[in-house]
């Protein structure tokens, strides 16, 4: 999974033309904080370090939901277990 989140960092880095360290502290899991300051303290471009880890959690956010209704199991679609105990018995 990291070695994607570097190619979509260049990628990301190319087009928009920023830096590829700045993309990579953008797109890394993890703490946005320490994302933030490590991103002060090897000198790049914190407030967009910020923006891209507040864009990334509010995407997670907002497909956490979609995804946890498309799982399959005692996580997911409550029709499925149904189905399950009642050839059980």
């Amino acid at each position: 999974a990291a070695g994607w989140a570097r190619v979509a960092a260049g990628a990301v880095a190319l087009a928009a033309g920023a830096e590829p360290v700045t993309m990579v502290l953008g797109l890394a899991t993890g703490g946005s904080a320490e994302m933030v300051l490590t991103a002060r303290a090897v000198g790049a471009d914190a407030a967009l370090v910020a923006a891209y880890q507040l864009t990334r959690g509010l995407a997670g956010n907002a497909l956490a939901e979609r995804l946890h209704r498309g799982a399959p199991g005692p996580a997911g679609n409550q029709a499925d277990n149904k189905d399950r105990c009642d050839d059980d018995h």
